[in-house]
């Protein structure tokens, strides 16, 4: 007799939302990025190195799985979400996990830095939606390593896993990841329990790479903490800094098989690691002109000046003038280009 398939609901709202930018983001902005559900969502992740493309890898790679994608939404990082969209995104996903259910299990694809007009905590609001219309059914969420972590999601989600890699390389590894571990929890083969530990530390992105300094140092912590005590997963989130939230700033979290107590304290080891190198994270950097001066100083060769204070990728909206007087000022008698302003 063939195995029963089992039904896998996949949902994904991504943005990072810098509080202080003043391009909201809109419906359009979505739309623009991505914004599908069903088969246009599987055909528009196929192959790819998102979470979507690990979710679509995934059910190819386990017949014994069914998947259906439900609103997938996401857009570049800009300000704020509008009164309104977060709540008709949320609504749209948790109507889908109602009238296509039952499931055997969710996946959400979240970054964890959305931020909206009129609601306090988006990505725990739209898990906890999530959870009241799903019930006991085992659920697994990811998350970007800038993530600001409510610590209200621990006992809301069973799997939890989050990026390694800044810049980010492994948001299809993390999705895979965390795919297993539910697998795993549908067979009865682990019982995954979430701990969240904050850090109450708000730190700069400038200095958070994961190849060396700071930030290096925090990740071979956690793997330690992965083999030392058997953990499902842990991970240190850098936070974001520009969304103003409550719960904004560093944090660790740690998914273990059965084991709370084991959960919290690993987690809030992670945290204490973080803490631990806190001043590492900040460094001094030169201005435009200082900035400028020491490119045109360099060895002969390609050399690139970014000004990471008004970084697009961040909700930045590159209308800063400061770099590009710098370069009028310094004359410079090699070739330039300026290619800044979006």
């Amino acid at each position: 007799m063939s195995k029963a398939v089992k039904r896998l609901a996949i949902a994904r709202l991504w943005h990072e939302g810098n509080s202080f930018s003043s391009v909201p983001t809109t419906a359009e902005s979505f739309r623009a990025v991505e914004w599908h559900q069903g088969d246009a969502a599987v055909a528009f992740h196929r192959g790819n190195v998102t979470e979507g493309g690990a979710a679509v890898a995934f059910l190819d790679e386990h017949p014994d799985w069914q998947g259906v994608f439900l609103r997938c939404a996401g857009a570049s990082p800009a300000g704020p979400l509008p009164v309104g969209l977060h709540e008709a995104i949320r609504g749209e996903i948790v109507a889908g996990l109602k009238d296509g259910g039952p499931w055997d299990a969710v996946y959400l694809s979240l970054h964890g830095a959305l931020v909206a007009e009129g609601v306090d905590s988006p990505d725990r609001e739209l898990i906890e939606a999530v959870r009241a219309a799903i019930g006991d059914t085992p659920l697994a969420v990811t998350f970007d390593l800038h993530a600001n972590v409510d610590p209200a999601i621990a006992p809301l989600v069973d799997v939890s896993a989050g990026y390694k890699t800044h810049p980010h390389v492994d948001m299809d590894a993390t999705a895979a990841r965390a795919l297993g571990l539910l697998d795993r929890m549908v067979a009865g083969d682990i019982r995954p329990i979430c701990a969240v530990a904050k850090t109450g530390r708000i730190l700069p992105s400038i200095n958070m790479r994961t190849a060396a300094g700071p930030m290096a140092e925090v990740e071979a912590v956690a793997r330690d903490l992965e083999t030392r005590h058997g953990l499902l997963d842990a991970t240190a989130y850098g936070g974001f800094t520009y969304g103003d939230v409550p719960y904004a700033g560093a944090s660790a979290v740690v998914c273990a098989n059965g084991d709370r107590t084991l959960a919290q304290a690993a987690a809030d080891e992670l945290a204490a690691a973080i803490n631990q190198r806190h001043d590492d994270f900040f460094m001094t950097l030169p201005g435009p002109a200082e900035g400028i001066a020491q490119a045109l100083a360099a060895p002969s060769g390609l050399v690139a000046v970014v000004d990471g204070a008004d970084n697009p990728f961040s909700g930045g909206i590159a209308d800063t003038p400061a770099m590009f007087r710098a370069v009028v000022d310094a004359a410079p008698t090699v070739p330039t280009v300026f290619a800044f302003f979006s």
